[in-house]
């Protein structure tokens, strides 16, 4: 199972996954042994594209000393997550473990949001909701370098005083300030030309952040 560890391996944040209401897709594998062509249908669970989106997906955080559970109460993703499987993530923990941040993209890409989680209740909020007609692109190419393995251009500071939220909704993907209490807007925090990409380091006695970009 997808399972991310807390800095001081007290608790891992998981889910539990229900396909009971998606329908098979199958994909063909095809191979050639001893003078004879070979096929296998593989199923998979997803859902149609012109069908409702129902959430299946149910977040966690598992104590590991005690086997408690903590279901999430945020809103449900319906698409699929990836807590390590594939070597990136979808979530990154504060250094001091009380809390965690996950980003979530819509299937259509036409929405995303950053969550923030109290890893003592399981309670959500949601910091950051952005939504488009056409497409959202937050992921930067699945890049699996720079802030940790953490697949996202976006962080909330450990003293959960502002989150980062990269957008490219000038046009060109920068970063933007929030406040994380209010979750309102504060301002462009890279006002250039150019394409903010990849989060590298956050230095929070400098009040600085390194992150590649280009033109």
């Amino acid at each position: 199972p997808d399972v991310v560890w807390s800095p001081d391996s007290s608790m891992i944040l998981t889910y539990r996954y229900d396909e009971r209401n998606q329908k098979p897709f199958y994909l063909l594998k095809s191979w050639y042994e001893n003078d004879n062509t070979d096929i296998e249908f593989i199923p998979y669970y997803r859902q149609f594209a012109k069908d409702s989106e129902i959430s299946y997906y149910e977040l966690c955080i598992i104590d590991t000393d005690t086997g408690e559970i903590r279901w999430l109460d945020g809103e449900m993703p319906f698409d699929e997550v990836s807590f390590g499987g594939r070597g990136d993530f979808t979530a990154k923990w504060l250094d001091d473990s009380s809390g965690l941040w996950y980003t979530y993209v819509g299937r259509a890409f036409r929405e995303a949001r950053l969550e923030y989680v109290d890893s003592m209740t399981g309670h959500v909020r949601t910091i950051v909701r952005e939504t488009t007609g056409k497409f959202l692109n937050v992921s930067d190419c699945l890049e699996q370098t720079g802030y940790g393995k953490y697949r996202f251009s976006n962080l909330i500071t450990p003293d959960r005083k502002y989150a980062v939220w990269q957008s490219e909704r000038s046009g060109y993907a920068h970063f933007y300030l929030y406040d994380f209490e209010s979750g309102e807007c504060i301002r462009d925090i890279t006002p250039f030309e150019g394409i903010a990409c990849k989060i590298l380091y956050l230095d929070m006695d400098a009040e600085e952040i390194f992150f590649t970009a280009n033109n």
